[in-house]
């Protein structure tokens, strides 16, 4: 079994290449580390998680590329690869470098908000309304002002109104964002975010798909060692202890809710059990992929797979 100590070699390695190299698919990392793409791809799923690598949305034949921070300009070469669409808003955006939402065709709009890597999002306060804005992603911040301004001066955005006082003394003149405007408003979105983070946290949902897992490990006879709700009445782990004839085993325990578990659930609790240094026992509520049952059969012959009732 390969210890927590080779898989960190491992990721040590996938960094030196991807810092090489630039972002990477699977298939690009998994002979380096003399591995398949299967735990290839778990793996740098695992260093995503633990923000090592970053996650492209612009995908290759399926796959997203995984990069470095500092690297988002390198994933301008695989523009080619987006939709037609996607492509065009891109092109759009890089040429303008900043675009107001609301003066924008309805598909480049939509396109926009696909487009992750290269168009990002932002604010502004205009009179009493708030109007949102794209900006290329290697934009300087610091000249977003003055170019929002620009955009004021030559359009009018739709279904946009000034109020009573405005129209008196100002018919034909937009008013206008400035640096602080935007510095402030960025401020009070940050501040937004994190309260609504902590009444999240405040008011969690009642997991009952955790209740139901450790009743069903209850009857098995199984004993939790250590318990994680990983997505509420999603996702959890523990580690168990299993009676059996030579004594209790302890193994690590992946439980999924969800009608179809994939090959890279079971290679991520695959992995996860390879880091601990344990068998696995996955549960699952619903069934196994095709793909899935033949990957359990040929690369994870060790794995107990077992459902949930």
């Amino acid at each position: 079994m390969v210890g927590e100590t080779e898989f960190m070699i491992k990721k040590k390695t996938i960094l030196r290449l991807i810092s090489e190299k630039g972002p990477l698919i699977p298939s690009q990392v998994y002979k380096e580390i003399e591995e398949n793409v299967l735990l290839a791809s778990a793996l740098l799923s695992e260093m995503a998680s633990e923000k090592l690598v970053k996650i492209s949305s612009v995908k290759i034949g399926g796959s997203p590329l995984y990069y470095l921070k500092g690297q988002e300009k390198l994933l301008e070469k695989h523009i080619d690869r987006l939709h037609e669409k996607e492509k065009k808003a891109v092109d759009l955006l890089r040429q303008n470098n900043v675009l107001m939402d609301i003066s924008l065709e309805p598909v480049i709009r939509v396109a926009l908000r696909q487009v992750k890597d290269f168009a990002k999002a932002f604010e502004v306060k205009i009179g009493e309304k708030k109007e949102m804005f794209w900006k290329w992603h290697s934009f300087p911040s610091n000249e977003l002002g003055w170019k929002v301004k620009e955009i004021l001066k030559t359009s009018t955005p739709k279904n946009y109104s000034i109020n009573s006082k405005q129209k008196t003394t100002q018919q034909h003149k937009q008013p206008q964002p400035t640096q602080s405007n935007i510095n402030s408003l960025q401020k009070q979105q940050k501040i937004v975010e994190v309260k609504k983070t902590l009444k999240r946290e405040t008011k969690k949902k009642k997991d009952d798909f955790l209740s139901k897992v450790l009743q069903n490990l209850e009857m098995d006879k199984l004993r939790v060692i250590t318990q994680t709700s990983l997505r509420t009445n999603k996702e959890s782990e523990f580690v168990v202890e299993i009676p059996s004839a030579v004594g209790r085993l302890v193994y690590y325990c992946k439980a999924i809710n969800k009608k179809k578990c994939n090959d890279g659930d079971l290679s991520s609790a695959f992995v996860q059990g390879q880091l601990k240094k344990l068998p696995v026992l996955f549960l699952i509520t619903g069934d196994l992929t095709k793909k899935a049952k033949e990957m359990l059969k040929k690369e994870f012959k060790g794995m107990v797979v077992k459902k949930v009732v």
